[in-house]
């Protein structure tokens, strides 16, 4: 199956996925009120961090497996496996004894204590989920991840719908819990278990050294999207914590389309790496794997964005009108979501060209400034402003983290392809323009009702998002595979090997 079939198929279940999780996010907070979903959120991050425990173990058998495959190395793949499942369940067991312990000890309310035990277990269910996701993936069986997303959605709304309905918070916990129990069954059922060897001490170290900066690199990005949480939840409390949830929920649903796309080209870019034997062989494969993927986020992001301006505000005000406090904090998180989607392309290069442990000095200051951001802005003894302020702190340090990326690639990739300048300096289209043209519909259509400002605007906003995409994808020729440029690439190629 061709690269864009592949990404297209699974993308498409994405969108399914993404579509569904949008519905059944907007029922959360429907369901709970502002202070619950605000311990949601807070209650949320666990599973997220614990998803890193494996310490790169769980990124480098996604690498590893597709090479030992392509050597013929079955023995290798096994003991590989075997290592990950074993290493992986020991820091998790330690986690969620570490928040049973925590639970019993806690000071605050019976909602929050439950919550933790609560999460112990899902911690547990969710390793054993991401488990076997990472080997569905190393293995490109994308049909299955593709079924996946089609049948966690679905379930998620059902039983969140029926148990968060009926018992608010509570039962939240418990659909959460059930999700993944039914999800793990279906896998178990459908793809039986992997052959693993047994665990190898040497392997796991050499796995980690490998694995680690991969892993640090994802949470990073998971600390730039999450910090502003704690902060909110430190200076401002639980309610204005709820408020702020729905800026984290656009930031999430909307980053499934460019991880989904991620996820098939990383592995397919690793497998092109190990069998690259001359210079030009791996020009084309950062042409492929890289740059055309990093020009097509760019060119399709601003579709999706265009939702979050435009449909996003109408609905909080008619479908959540107690949440109305927080679209102004969601609309500056949009810049954010655009920077990110971006940085997200960067990381299988950086592995691909074996960059992941010096790259750690660049994606560091950015969490550092967020930090910085996030305390001057909510602290009491600072500027004391809302969780705009908070939004507008992840956004500007997103876009550090891109700028740090563009500079570190320029400077440590002694081979580039011609086109790599052009690529990165049409990057900077789409937010000058788009940026522009949204401040500028604003000022010409405002006076408007909320439905028609937002109609009228978001469908001239879109209609420049299409001239955009036709500039960048080299008026719209040759996109039968996401590669904007690729003609333009093809004439400068000889150029480029002269």
């Amino acid at each position: 199956m061709s690269l864009a079939r592949k990404i297209g198929g699974y993308s498409i279940s994405n969108i399914f996925l993404q579509l569904m999780s949008a519905v059944t996010a907007f029922l959360r907070p429907k369901l709970l009120t502002p202070a619950q979903f605000g311990l949601w959120n807070l209650l949320n991050v666990i599973p997220m961090y614990a998803t890193y425990l494996h310490f790169g173990t769980r990124d480098i058998v996604r690498y590893q497996i597709p090479v030992y495959t392509a050597c013929g190395d079955e023995e290798k793949a096994r003991e590989a496996v075997g290592t990950l499942y074993f290493g992986s369940l020991a820091t998790s067991l330690a986690l969620s004894a570490c928040l049973i312990a925590a639970a019993a000890f806690w000071p605050g309310s019976l909602v929050e204590r439950i919550g933790l035990v609560a999460f112990a277990g899902i911690t547990m269910l969710n390793w054993y989920f991401e488990y076997n996701l990472a080997l569905l993936k190393a293995h490109q069986l994308f049909g299955m991840l593709s079924r996946l997303n089609y049948i966690r959605p679905v379930l998620s709304f059902v039983l969140t719908l029926t148990l968060a309905g009926a018992f608010a918070i509570y039962g939240l916990y418990a659909a959460t819990f059930l999700v993944m129990l039914v999800l793990i069954v279906f896998i178990r059922r459908a793809a039986g278990t992997w052959p693993r060897g047994i665990f190898s001490w040497p392997i796991y170290v050499s796995m980690v050294k490998k694995g680690l900066p991969i892993t640090l690199f994802g949470l990073a990005i998971a600390m730039l999207i999450t910090m502003g949480r704690f902060f909110v939840a430190g200076y401002l409390g639980d309610i204005q914590l709820g408020y702020y949830g729905l800026s984290t929920m656009a930031f999430t649903g909307l980053m499934r389309i460019p991880g989904a796309a991620r996820e098939v080209i990383e592995p397919l870019f690793m497998t092109d790496s190990a069998k690259s034997a001359n210079r030009e062989s791996r020009l084309a494969g950062i042409e492929s794997f890289f740059l055309r993927p990093l020009l097509t986020t760019a060119a399709t992001m601003p579709f999706l964005l265009a939702g979050v301006l435009y449909a996003f505000p109408p609905f909080v005000h008619y479908a959540l009108p107690r949440y109305e406090p927080g679209v102004v904090a969601t609309l500056w998180a949009v810049p954010g979501i655009y920077f990110l989607s971006l940085s997200f392309v960067f990381r299988g290069l950086l592995v691909a060209l074996g960059l992941q442990a010096r790259v750690l000095w660049v994606i560091i200051p950015p969490i550092g400034l967020n930090a910085l951001l996030m305390w001057g802005a909510l602290h009491p003894a600072g500027l004391g402003m809302g969780i705009e302020a908070a939004s507008i702190a992840t956004s500007i340090s997103q876009c550090a983290l891109l700028l740090g990326l563009i500079w570190f690639t320029n400077r440590h990739i002694p081979e580039k392809p011609v086109s790599w300048k052009r690529t990165h300096l049409r990057l900077s289209l789409p937010p000058l323009i788009l940026g522009l043209a949204y401040g500028m519909l604003y000022f010409a259509f405002s006076h408007l009702s909320m439905l028609a400002y937002h109609a009228l605007a978001g469908t001239l906003f879109c209609i420049l998002a299409l001239l955009v995409y036709v500039i960048l994808s080299d008026r719209g020729q040759n996109l039968g595979l996401p590669s904007p440029l690729a003609r333009w690439m093809k004439k400068t190629d000889g150029r480029s090997q002269r």
